[in-house]
């Protein structure tokens, strides 16, 4: 009587590894530059309001100067990525995210935005916003 053979092959098993490898190698980059992204828009959203709450003061006390802090709540569910930087005392008022240099988001640049409207992002992190596209 002959036995069966159960089971998988050295080869088969060594097909199925090199499958998941390179799923993986696709993959994982692109979830990571997901995150990124993701945190990004939650920075930018983050500045929006911060933004708006600034708005809402001035047109009550005439002035930029103690709108907002770099603690409020507004800035809560981003301060684990950027440092929060509000510059009340100059013109234009402008409010900065700059990404903590351990952090997730240590290669993605700078965001800003102004009391003007404009929204500034340092993408190629250099320092500079003076680049076409470098807005969000």
């Amino acid at each position: 009587m002959k036995r069966m053979a159960r089971g998988f092959t050295l080869i088969e098993l060594m097909i199925v590894v090199a499958i998941i490898g390179i799923l993986l190698a696709i993959g994982v980059p692109n979830y990571l530059a997901y995150l990124t992204k993701s945190r990004r828009s939650d920075a930018q959203a983050a500045l929006m309001a911060a933004s708006q709450l600034c708005e809402r003061y001035y047109t009550l006390n005439r002035s930029y100067v103690g709108c907002i802090a770099p603690t409020d709540s507004v800035f809560a569910s981003v301060t684990a990525n950027y440092t929060v930087t509000l510059n009340d005392s100059a013109t234009p008022v402008n409010i900065e995210l700059t990404p903590i240099a351990t952090g997730k988001q240590k290669n993605d640049g700078k965001l800003q935005i102004g009391m003007t409207g404009e929204r500034k992002w340092d993408r190629n992190n250099n320092g500079s916003y003076a680049a076409i596209g470098e807005t969000w």
